[in-house]
Formats: structure tokens, sequence, C-alpha cells
């Protein structure tokens, strides 16, 4: 069955049509994409540690990390589609006329609420994404050594992501008008932001002692 979501087409056709001026994917999608790539490197890290007779004391919590590790991978992939899905209202608020007050008030409100919406989907990548992070230090810390590099592309991919959700939220928040919600939004950011500059450092230093 002929389908048009993103996340099945091949690599090819996903790379050839962000790098158009198609409207979708973009940076949100992208981003998403990124943060999947990155948990997916720490799942396979998980993955080669199950069973290992040498990580047998740490079998129970791999097999734990690498169970919440797939259900994000999950829902980040699912994430690129919903990014492109809020991205369509924004587009037409965008193009709603503005030449009266009465429909410049009208466009407002509509870039309000969509922009809204497009900003809580790349608020959820970050969330997820940060969440990756915590996974994969853990991993780097008890997972095989064979693979050790791998969780070190993984940190990385996932910072990527994180910082490319942060973007796309704040290029959104000005169109929201809402100082409250861009007050919480900022506060989850900076958190997510800090939080996640220590998570990569402390994978790096446990990644690069065993390389």
């Amino acid at each position: 069955m002929k389908t048009d979501s993103l996340v099945d087409k091949s690599c090819w056709e996903f790379m050839s049509l962000l790098s158009t001026k198609a409207p979708v994917p973009g940076g949100g999608g992208a981003a998403a994409m990124g943060g999947a790539l990155g948990v997916g490197l720490a799942n396979m890290v998980a993955s080669l540690t199950v069973g290992k007779p040498k990580y047998a004391e740490h079998e129970e919590e791999i097999q734990t990390l690498l169970a919440k590790g797939l259900i994000i991978q999950d829902e980040l992939m699912g994430l690129v589609e919903k990014d492109a899905v809020v991205f369509a209202p924004l587009a037409m608020a965008y193009k709603l006329p503005s030449i009266t007050e009465a429909e410049r008030e009208t466009k407002a409100r509509e870039l309000a609420l969509a922009a809204r919406d497009a900003a809580l989907v790349p608020m959820e990548i970050a969330e997820k994404t940060f969440a990756a992070m915590e996974i994969t230090k853990r991993i780097a810390e008890i997972g095989t050594r064979m693979a050790i590099s791998d969780a070190g592309c993984a940190i990385h991919f996932l910072k990527a992501a994180l910082w490319s959700a942060r973007y796309n939220v704040l290029v959104n928040l000005p169109l929201v008008n809402d100082e409250q919600f861009s007050k919480m939004t900022n506060e989850k950011l900076e958190y997510w932001f800090d939080e996640a500059n220590k998570l990569c450092s402390e994978t790096i230093a446990i990644v690069e002692k065993y390389l």
C-alpha cells in the first residue's frame, strides 16, 4: 500500500526531500531522526551486551535500559511525522491576508495557535532525546567495551538532536505571544541544555577511557 509517511521513505528519498525547498521534513523532523539514530546506536550497544557472561552482573539493568531505549526510538520516529503534521497549519497561517486590522488580528491569533503546536513537538523531541542521553551514559558505563565507540557516537548524535530541537522550539515561541508558556518552556529547555552538557561530557570521558 502506497504511503506518504516520511518515516516510510528510503534514506535516499528522505535526504533528497530534506535537501529541497519542500516545507517538510525540516529541522524538527531531522532532529527527531537524528535522535532516533543516536538512541538506536545506544540500543545496539545494549543488544551486544545482553547475554554476555562477562557482563552478567548487569544483565537485568541492561535489559531494562534496552527496553526503554527501544520505546524512545519508536517515539522519536513517530515525532518525525508529527513535526510535519503540526507545521502545515503554521504554514497556512503565514499565508493569511493581513491588510485590514481585522485580518491582522485573525492572522496573529491563528499564528499563535499554530506556533504553540509547532513548538510543542520539538519540545517532545528534546525531552525524549534527553532521556535517551541518560540511558546512553549508563550503557556506556556497563555495556560491552567492544562497542564503546558506538556509545560515543550515540551521545554526539543525541546532543545534536537536542540542540536542533531546542532551536525549533525557540523559533516559534515569539509567535505564541504567551509569556507564561514561554517562561515555562524556556525553563525546561535550559534545564535539559545544562544537564545534557554534563551527560555528554561524562559519557565522552567514559568512552575515551576505554578507547
